[in-house]
């Protein structure tokens, strides 16, 4: 990352940042003909966080949604060292279900569980807490899905502006809600 982009990325809101994520995620599996209908489901319902003027309901949807998260613990239940009902999962409710969201985790290739993981931390690390300047938590996981990013050799990652518009002064640094249907746009003026 440029000196330029560290820049603008302080200026971006957390939830542009996570559309930032999230749109080069897209691409990514768009660009590796990943058409897997259970990555675009989560990858609409993700979006519903750029949407949302209520902030935190989507903790445990990408929190059950992190392979760095579940597969160790569906692996400790199929082992039999804590059960479904310890794990206490809000969006599975049956060991079925589990070892179906377990095998679509493990079945995702490189560095899509990595951008899935780093999704997480920018969306839930200020959740609770406040921001202050430019959320150094944020900005840091949003870093580090940059340079997960940029060491892919078959992806050209776009610019941050578009999701600029996204500012981190505004709503206490989570930025005003805003559709996919604006980063569209925001491609279509580049």
């Amino acid at each position: 990352m440029t000196r330029e982009e560290q820049s603008t990325l302080k200026k971006i809101s957390i939830r542009g940042r996570f559309a930032y994520g999230l749109w080069c995620l897209e691409e990514l599996a768009a660009s590796r003909g990943n058409s897997d209908p259970a990555l675009t489901t989560l990858i609409n319902k993700l979006w519903k966080v750029t949407e949302s003027e209520t902030l935190g309901w989507w903790e445990d949807l990408l929190v059950e949604h992190n392979p760095k998260v579940m597969i160790p613990d569906y692996i400790a239940f199929k082992e039999g060292r804590v059960s479904l009902r310890a794990i206490d999962l809000s969006t599975i409710d049956t060991a079925t279900d589990f070892a179906a969201r377990a095998a679509f985790l493990q079945s995702l290739e490189e560095p899509i569980p990595e951008l899935l993981d780093k999704l997480a931390q920018i969306a839930n690390q200020n959740l609770f807490a406040g921001t202050e300047i430019y959320s150094e938590l944020t900005y840091q996981s949003t870093t580090q899905l940059i340079e997960i990013l940029d060491a892919e050799k078959d992806y050209d990652r776009p610019g941050l502006e578009i999701v600029a518009f996204s500012k981190f002064s505004g709503n206490d640094g989570w930025g005003i809600p805003f559709p996919r249907a604006k980063i569209v746009a925001e491609q279509n003026v580049k």
